[in-house]
């Protein structure tokens, strides 16, 4: 069987496993990025220069909302850290 090399996470998987982090157990919650960006010229040569632009993740942030989507999670709704909860922890696993 192949090794194991990465794990995937949804965004629900994320902003549960940063709640059960912090401790909450109350609100609606949901995952915030905040980016940063650089502009530059960029190209193969001193002659093929174009303007460019990086973006960075520069912080993941979990934010409490009244909003109800498929990106928010109910503190109240979850079961207690420990109980089954139908598929393994972890997330979904990629093999090389």
């Amino acid at each position: 069987m192949a090794e194991i090399d990465q794990y995937t996470f949804t965004h629900r998987e994320i902003v549960e496993a940063l709640m059960d982090q912090a401790g909450i157990r109350e609100g609606k919650w949901k995952l915030g990025v905040e980016f940063s960006y650089a502009a530059f010229n960029a190209g193969p040569d001193e002659n093929s220069l174009m303007p460019a632009a990086v973006v960075g993740v520069r912080k993941v942030a979990l934010t409490r909302t009244d909003e109800d989507n498929n990106l928010v999670v109910d503190a109240a709704s979850r079961r207690p850290k420990g109980k089954a909860r139908g598929k393994s922890a972890g997330g979904a696993k990629s093999e090389a």
